[in-house]
């Protein structure tokens, strides 16, 4: 026998390892192991080769589609998020801008918002009739009607800035109080005035007047003051005949009052403050308002005052009293002949919480400087009227045969000023019948120069009283 037949080769604990296979590109190398058993076993380890892939996936790797399509994943998310965004921030409303100032378009298109404020003007003006609303007490609350914002125009510019000069505390011309305008008590616009139920503040036509605090003096300091020498400090004001030096160590309220009638509701005291505007600096109590200037009547004549006050009210021409209607004696205190013809008592009737009284009759010829004074002693409630009788009138009379008199009035009452008059008028008609509304005798107010022709001529004379 051949030697291979007997002795084969052996195989015991020998390896024969296969060269590296590889399916394809870029495919791992297999590896094949052999073990030899002893027994002649050749049992094999064979990991197995993955499915190649297919042509699309061969050019798809090819071209790098996997790191695109993350990519473009990537992008198209933003593009999402900002289209969202983007339409949340841009949906605004439209503004239209002119175009700038200086060039012809710029002017243009200033003509052409002027020509819509004039129309929107006129439109207003036909469509909301302007109306006054009026209370007879000044603490009274008064509700407006509503108007849409959209129709109303603000004022322009050029009627507030451009003419007349700074007043106090406002624009305009001759401003006064915290306002615009001349005739300016608490605010507005040219022309509109502070109405109280002590005058108009600020306003023009009327007796001018002042208001005085008894205590403090002229800086506002606190100073002695005792109620029951009240009427003392007022009348040796009244004996200086009214001079300026006398009263110049007290305080005086920067706004001027301006007097045109007289018809004021029980109210608290604090509304004499408050309407000349110094509520926060004097307190409701030993307060004076001074009235005076010149005067005019309506026709020459007889004349007299009838009125009450609480707590003060007289009055004087050229100096001298023809009336006292306070609540306690004022003119003849202290004096050794009083002189009971200023202080009559009128029908015996009360009017608000006292009663009225009247004076003597006088002879008005011209122009005359009047003299009035109404007052708070003690704080708590004021209240009181100022009427005027003509001795030759006929008026109406009520049932207890009083003669129903008008208001002592300076200018010419607009329908704000009647309708006042008109309430005050039904608050007093059971007590003393009402004010006469119809036949207003209207006095006019002078000036300096009618002040200086009546010191010629004086045309005034007091006359005896012959009976009411």
């Amino acid at each position: 026998m051949a030697e291979s037949e007997h002795n084969p080769p052996t195989h015991s604990h020998e390896v024969e390892s296969s060269p590296m296979h590889t399916s394809g590109p870029g495919a791992p190398p297999i590896l094949l192991q052999q073990q030899a058993i002893v027994g002649g076993a050749l049992p094999t380890t064979l990991y197995d080769q993955p499915k190649p892939p297919g042509a699309f996936r061969k050019y798809w790797n090819k071209i790098g589609g996997g790191s695109f399509l993350v990519s473009l994943l990537i992008h198209v998310g933003l593009l999402v998020a900002a289209y969202f965004m983007v339409q949340t921030i841009v949906q605004e409303k439209k503004v239209d801008f002119l175009p700038g100032g200086g060039s012809k378009a710029g002017q243009d298109a200033s003509q052409q918002l002027s020509q819509q404020i004039r129309n929107k003007k006129q439109t207003l003006n036909k469509s909301i009739p302007m109306r006054k609303v009026v209370s007879s007490s000044v603490n009274a609350a008064i509700s407006l009607p509503d108007m849409p914002m959209d129709s109303l125009d603000m004022p322009e510019m050029s009627s507030v800035m451009g003419a007349g000069s700074m007043g106090s505390g406002g624009f305009g011309n001759s401003g006064a109080g915290g306002g615009f305008g001349s005739g300016i008590g608490t605010g507005g616009m040219k022309g509109f005035v502070a109405r109280t139920v002590f005058g108009n503040l600020g306003g023009t036509g009327g007796v001018p007047g002042v208001l005085y605090d008894f205590k403090q003096d002229r800086k506002g300091k606190p100073q002695p003051y005792n109620a029951n020498g009240y009427f003392q400090l007022v009348k040796a004001f009244a004996d200086k005949k009214f001079s300026a030096t006398e009263m110049k160590g007290y305080f005086q309220a920067p706004q001027q009052m301006n007097f045109t009638f007289l018809a004021v509701p029980l109210l608290a005291a604090e509304e004499g403050p408050k309407a000349f505007a110094v509520e926060k600096d004097v307190q409701p109590r030993g307060w004076l308002v001074h009235y005076t200037g010149m005067v005019t009547p309506p026709e020459n004549g007889e004349w007299r005052f009838i009125g009450y006050f609480d707590d003060l009210l007289a009055v004087y021409i050229n100096g001298e009293p023809v009336l006292d209607a306070s609540r306690d004696d004022l003119v003849n205190l202290g004096e050794s002949k009083p002189d009971m013809d200023l202080r009559q008592p009128w029908g015996g009737r009360g009017v608000l919480n006292g009663k009225c009284m009247v004076g003597k009759w006088v002879n008005l010829n011209g122009h005359f400087k009047i003299d009035i004074l109404v007052g708070e002693r003690p704080g708590g409630q004021v209240g009181g009227l100022l009427l005027v009788e003509n001795r030759k009138e006929k008026y109406k009379k009520t049932d207890y045969d009083l003669p129903i008199l008008p208001l002592f009035t300076v200018g010419k009452p607009d329908k704000e000023d009647m309708e006042r008059m008109r309430a005050f008028s039904e608050k007093i008609t059971g007590q003393i019948g009402g004010l006469e509304l119809k036949n207003i005798p209207i006095f006019t107010a002078g000036t300096v120069a009618d002040r200086a022709r009546s010191m010629l001529n004086p045309g005034i004379g007091l006359l005896p009283a012959r009976g009411n």
